[in-house]
């Protein structure tokens, strides 16, 4: 029986993962298409991309068909393993959680700083938080750590990043509408800011806040 190639190797772990192809190159930060252009191998620099945002990935498996798709304590490596607990994190000073376009998504001019925070591996962006509509837990100026989210439902009562398509971005607690067409943002501090809803329709992304680095602004 032949042997699978890398790209055959590489759909099959997308499919894994329960992704499309699209999906998946937005994730990892490839251009749309990549996938089905591969034709005999993967660069050095987009395999470091591929295996930064998935690293349980077994990096023998895809180029060479060797061993398991994914790593299990048996054959993932200390320095691996320290790689994935120090993964990068895209700080965008410039931006913030509640005004402005969505342009630090995907426009390379915009100013970013590497960050890496022990326990926060899954947290891909990072961006201030912005007013008083979620103190005292969260205060304005500090910075919110982010991760994509994925699922197809809500986790009620999270606090998450709304990004909605004409660029407004609102970092509230998500709760169910009052119509299956609609989320109720919710804050902390009702005084400053009182409940609204978001069409569903409307929104473009939204990141669940995985935690923010507390530090006060003088």
């Amino acid at each position: 029986m032949e042997k699978q190639s890398i790209k055959e190797r590489l759909i099959l772990f997308i499919k894994e993962k329960g992704l499309s192809q699209g999906r998946f190159e937005k994730a990892v930060g490839l251009s749309n298409g990549f996938v089905n252009n591969i034709s005999k191998g993967i660069g050095a620099e987009k395999l470091q991309k591929i295996l930064c945002v998935f690293p349980e990935l077994n990096q023998s498996w895809l180029l060479t068909g060797d061993g398991d798709m994914l790593k299990n304590d048996s054959n993932t490596s200390q320095p691996n393993k320290g790689a994935f607990y120090l993964r990068t994190i895209k700080y965008y000073p410039n931006v913030d959680g509640a005004m402005g376009g969505v342009q630090f998504l995907d426009n390379p001019d915009e100013t970013a700083i590497d960050m890496s925070i022990p326990g926060y591996t899954d947290c891909k962006f990072a961006i201030n938080a912005y007013g008083e509509s979620m103190s005292p837990l969260i205060k304005s100026g500090q910075i919110v750590l982010l991760a994509e989210w994925r699922e197809r439902f809500i986790d009620w009562g999270k606090i998450y990043l709304v990004v909605t398509k004409s660029g407004y971005r609102v970092i509230k607690r998500l709760f169910p509408g009052v119509t299956e067409e609609t989320i109720v943002c919710r804050s902390e501090n009702k005084v400053a800011s009182p409940d609204f809803e978001v069409d569903v329709d409307d929104i473009l992304h939204i990141y669940l806040v995985k935690g923010w680095v507390c530090r006060d602004v003088i």
